[in-house]
């Protein structure tokens, strides 16, 4: 059984082997308008205006009635268009229509902030609203069951419609956009000693170097709240699901075990786990064993 009380020293060192796919990574790496400006024009392959705002775990909710939805980066710029970047590190077959959710959302949160008495919204200033998923699995089998649109595709490692674009970063080797390609490299690796060309994976390089260094970093490494919301909530919907077969209650522990091993390769620790699992400290401690057990079999 592992040592619940780990060291100040092991900590850090596994907080520094973090990459970007980490979603505390990604949002304070990736959240800079001198990064995402060039990163969404090459990604998109069409300029876009100046950036004006960005926001990390953007959560959009209408009214106190409607659920909300949270983005891990949102991007807005001067021509009102809106860009959303996505990690997903597992497999989500509702992926497609999660982006159209998240579009519809926040379109329609943009032609609805006009007061009544105001000049009524022109459709031609109607915002775009691009959605990108930078995925760690293969993107393929999410749209196994479904014809998808594309207007675009790299084979086996981009998959793109006008306004919604899916990423395989493990086939990053597949691309020829060699810019592209050591992005996606260097999200997957996050190796600050990788020789690096193209000067916003510098940047990135020079992010991550720094806040692997702070030692004030490693303390708040953590998932915000609104994102631990949406895990528990996506753990909780997937032992409903699987409740239909097993059993309610078995679907339901099954969805929270998987819950907890989720947080903890976020490298979140167990007693924020239990506190948001509802469960006690011990009864966390053991699932993670039995997982990490069954793993390393």
């Amino acid at each position: 059984m592992p040592n619940m009380k780990e060291t100040h020293s092991t900590k850090l060192k596994r907080y520094q082997r973090v990459n970007l796919t980490n979603d505390f990574m990604f949002k304070h790496c990736f959240c800079s308008k001198e990064i995402l400006k060039p990163l969404l024009e090459e990604l998109w392959n069409k300029e876009i205006g100046e950036i004006i705002e960005v926001v990390p775990d953007h959560r959009i909710q209408l009214n106190e009635e409607y659920r909300s939805v949270v983005c891990d980066i949102y991007v807005r710029d001067s021509y009102g268009d809106i860009y959303i970047l996505e990690m997903q590190q597992w497999p989500q077959k509702e992926l497609r229509k999660r982006s159209v959710c998240y579009q519809s959302i926040s379109i329609f949160e943009q032609c609805t902030k006009k007061k009544a008495g105001d000049e009524k919204v022109k459709y031609s200033s109607v915002s775009e609203c691009y959605i990108t998923f930078l995925c760690c699995f293969d993107v393929e089998d999410v749209f196994l069951k479904e014809e998808f649109p594309n207007l675009e595709q790299v084979p086996k490692v981009i998959y793109r419609s006008n306004n919604m674009m899916f990423v395989n970063l493990k086939n990053y080797a597949l691309i020829e956009n060699e810019r592209l390609q050591e992005l996606f490299k260097f999200i997957l690796n996050s190796d600050i000693s990788l020789h690096v060309s193209w000067y916003v994976v510098q940047l990135l390089w020079e992010k991550v170097r720094d806040i692997r260094r702070k030692e004030t970093m490693a303390e708040t490494f953590y998932v915000s709240q609104g994102r631990l919301d949406e895990r528990y909530d996506d753990g909780k919907r997937i032992g409903i699901l699987l409740g239909k077969q097993k059993g309610r209650s078995e679907g339901i522990q099954i969805g929270k075990m998987d819950m907890i091993q989720r947080m903890y390769e976020d490298d979140m620790s167990v007693s924020m786990i239990a506190k948001y699992s509802g469960m006690n400290v011990s009864e966390v401690q053991e699932i993670i064993d039995q997982r990490q057990y069954v793993l390393t079999r």
